[in-house]
């Protein structure tokens, strides 16, 4: 059978596209697939991906689900270890699992919540499930057949699920996706995958249609009962996507708009922004319709579709929402809509868009603090002040005014302290110390930028990014261990992101620990397939510990990303030459040189290797060059070496000139 011969080669990640009609016969004909797999002694997975039925995690989730099940009893304390990863996907998992380093923007609600995920720390959670599948590994090194139905309808999330475990891990697991879309959709959805993995396309004739015919009937109830499951806050969240989908069946879109309403407050606050925005076209598609006078439900699509885009970098979108939603709050009877709303156009002029107007910034802030004086609840008008004296602040640091912007901070910080009890706006508090420790970083007081991480730690000890951020400025210090146990501590409270091992390759560097350096630049390559600072640091890594070959690999795929870095090619050079390939190390030189026609390595390597090569004249040219762009303090030292160049050489006489010294690596290339 064509299943078993596909299954049964499995030096490589397959990936097949099968293009058909969407209905209930291609759904039929890929489940036929999944049984013949199982049956031939594969582990199988048959996920249904669209969007519209099953959310951000379509087909994610019940995988997630299905294996969570199957492995708590036997495998609870590896699940403990992903437990924040899997909540995310799975919420009601929190009834069975102690969910791990939650920080105070995961624990804040309501208007305390003054922060937002970045965009990445999405990407984080993929990745850690994708760990987690890892850690299982391939039950008796068989192979998976995961076919996943509506592949082409998938959400955001979803798409780099996939293409990130195939990338990371399709080889290992013995990975088949078979993916069934619509025949339009073939060559985008097999793109997604033609860089990481071998692509086949089939074409599958099916007749069109639904997968089975519903009665209108059936599928109300069938909507109640999941709204009557939802009545538990933690199976409401896992729920949402079933609720939109099964009122979208029942024919009822009052009824939809309502839980996509609630998707769309909740999935920005979880840092799913790509996909929230679906929710939002959908909602303010029909808000005028269904919601026209609710005053909450139209802020609030306001003002989570803003925060999506900003955090997407899209500023250009926002500016264009506030134009068409935003300006009436504007003259909102509430003075919080107002102070709010002229705070969130000031930051896309101080923040966001490319072109920055720090002066129409700082006058809508002016504006917004008039409003706030207006508010009549005494704890609202108190964290409004303190919120728009922090956006001064930031308009203080851009100006380079960075003493006014600590001064700033602090009072908004003591503005809240005073006048609020001390279990109100943490988080708030939290952020106005981490602010004073970034201008404090800035100003290059190192000590105490410290400080004001280590007090802002003991506020909220589970925020990974804060111990990643100090132990960069310990690592600049010159305090190693220090940093080391930070970055360590950072990897602990997160899912995995390639910065922090990055970062904590270069603290292994410097600390002269190369073969773990080499495991941690591999660790943030393995997450991130195109940082060329991890390719840097591996490579000199890899040099440190007389591995040449592996370090030219590392030095090639760097300047694949940075093709006009003169610094790698002049590295790379010094390992060609040492490989016995003086001719190709010239070329770096010459290339790097182009480059940078003032960086005196360039030129005392060249003249070396020029001397090696018996091209005694071209190598004192270089030596002169060299004269004139070092420190006086070098002028003796190169002088005499151009005179035992001299001294010992004819023109083109095939000599070696040993005496100008080895090659010397480039200082500045792993910084």
């Amino acid at each position: 059978m064509r299943t078993k011969n596909v299954l049964s080669d499995q030096s490589t990640c397959r990936i097949q596209i099968v293009a058909a009609e969407r209905g209930a016969q291609r759904i039929e004909r890929l489940g036929r697939r999944v049984d013949a797999a199982r049956r031939a002694g594969c582990r199988t997975s048959f996920l249904f991906c669209d969007f519209d039925e099953g959310g951000p995690w379509a087909g994610i989730r019940d995988l997630f689900r299905l294996l969570a099940t199957d492995l708590l009893p036997t495998h609870r304390e590896l699940l403990q270890r992903h437990s924040y990863e899997l909540v995310h996907v799975v919420p009601t998992l929190r009834y069975q699992l102690e969910v791990r380093n939650e920080c105070l923007t995961d624990l804040s609600e309501g208007s305390e919540r003054v922060r937002n995920f970045p965009a990445d720390r999405a990407f984080r959670i993929v990745h850690g499930l994708i760990d987690l599948l890892d850690a299982i590994g391939p039950p008796d090194d068989a192979a998976w057949l995961m076919a996943c139905e509506a592949f082409d309808h998938i959400s955001h999330l979803g798409r780099r699920f996939f293409r990130e475990l195939v990338r990371r891990r399709g080889q290992r697991l013995r990975l088949f996706l078979l993916a069934g879309v619509d025949p339009e959709n073939a060559a985008e959805a097999g793109s997604e995958f033609a860089a990481v993995a071998r692509v086949e396309e089939s074409r599958w004739q099916c007749r069109p249609g639904e997968a089975s015919d519903v009665d209108q009937g059936e599928a109300v109830r069938r909507a109640e009962a999941f709204e009557e499951r939802a009545r538990d806050p933690l199976a409401k969240q896992e729920l949402l996507p079933d609720l939109i989908g099964a009122w979208r069946k029942a024919g009822d879109p009052r009824r939809m708009f309502g839980w996509q309403i609630v998707a769309l407050g909740t999935y920005p606050r979880l840092g799913f922004y790509e996909d929230a925005l679906r929710y939002s076209q959908a909602v303010r598609a029909v808000i005028d319709r269904y919601a026209p006078s609710n005053v909450e439900v139209q802020w609030m699509t306001f003002f989570k579709t803003y925060v999506s885009l900003v955090a997407l970098n899209r500023p250009e979108e926002a500016l264009q929402l506030v134009e068409e939603m935003g300006l009436r709050w504007l003259g909102a009877v509430n003075p919080v809509y107002r102070a709010q709303t002229l705070y969130l156009i000031s930051m896309l002029h101080v923040r966001f868009l490319a072109q920055r107007d720090l002066d129409r910034g700082e006058e809508l802030l002016e504006h917004a603090r008039a409003e706030i004086e207006q508010i009549v609840d005494p704890e609202e008008q108190v964290f409004n002040y303190a919120f728009n004296r922090n956006g001064l602040a930031l308009v203080r640091h851009f100006q380079g005014r960075r003493e006014e912007a600590i001064a700033l901070c602090r009072e908004s910080y003591e503005h809240l302290a005073a006048r609020l009890t001390a279990d109100r706006h943490l988080l708030h508090r939290s952020v106005l110390i981490y602010n004073i420790a970034q201008v404090y970083a800035a100003l290059g007081a190192s000590e105490e930028a410290v400080a004001h991480f280590t007090s802002v730690i003991a506020m909220d000890p589970h925020y990974s990014e804060y111990y990643n951020e100090r132990a960069s400025l310990l690592l600049g210090m010159g305090r190693q261990q220090e940093a080391y146990t930070d970055y360590r501590t950072a990897i602990e409270l997160s899912p995995p992101y390639s910065e922090v091992y990055t970062n904590l390759g270069q603290c292994c560097r410097s600390l002269h620990r190369f073969e773990e350096a080499v495991e941690a630049f591999s660790t943030a390559l393995d997450l991130k397939e195109d940082v060329s600072l991890a390719y840097i640091g591996r490579a000199q890594a890899h040099d440190e510990l007389g591995q040449a070959d592996e370090a030219l690999a590392d030095y090639d795929a760097a300047l694949r990303l940075l093709p006009d870095s003169p610094d790698l090619l002049a590295n790379r050079a010094v390992l060609l030459f040492g490989k016995g390939m003086p001719q190709d190390a010239l070329l770096d030189l010459n290339r790097a040189i182009e480059l940078a026609p003032e960086m005196p390595e360039l030129y005392e390597n060249r003249a070396f290797l020029l001397g090696e090569l018996g091209r005694a004249h071209d190598a004192a040219e270089d030596l002169r060059r060299l004269l004139r762009l070092v420190p006086s303090g070098r002028h003796a030292e190169v002088k005499a070496r151009l005179s035992s160049l001299e001294a010992r050489s004819l023109p083109d006489d095939g000599q070696a000139a040993s005496s100008l010294g080895p090659l010397v690596r480039s200082p500045v290339a792993g910084r």
